[in-house]
């Protein structure tokens, strides 16, 4: 059994303030759903703490029908302080519904901590 605690410290228009910690195995911890403040095709990631070697964030947008679309390929973070990109299935309109979410890319039974930003643009 494992217990993963969500600790957003803030969540704007355009992102989230991450200070969490990462879950075992490879169980995925969702962040709030966002509605985006610009049109982007990506949003950004960048950490500035990060215990497990390499995490994984993936995005998705609600649809125009309400209807949700798939997680884009995961983007795998290996570094702290430099911004990666995390792609939409397309481009996104500002007002678009966005949600991301994040796994330890490895197989470990440690319990991390991550902390930095999401950024959905």
């Amino acid at each position: 059994m494992f217990f993963t605690i969500l600790l957003v410290s803030s969540v704007s228009a355009a992102g989230v303030t991450i200070n969490h910690s990462v879950p075992t195995m490879q169980a995925y911890v969702t962040f709030p759903l966002i509605s985006k403040s610009s049109a982007s095709s990506n949003a950004t990631v960048t950490l500035t703490k990060k215990n497990p070697d390499t995490v994984t964030f993936s995005a998705r947008a609600q649809k125009t029908n309400g209807t949700w679309g798939d997680y884009q390929a995961g983007t795998v973070v290996t570094k702290t302080n430099v911004p990666y990109n995390v792609p939409y299935e397309y481009n996104l309109s500002a007002g678009t519904l966005v949600q991301a979410r994040f796994r330890n890319h490895n197989w470990s039974m440690n319990s991390n901590q991550i902390e930095g930003i999401f950024d959905y643009r």
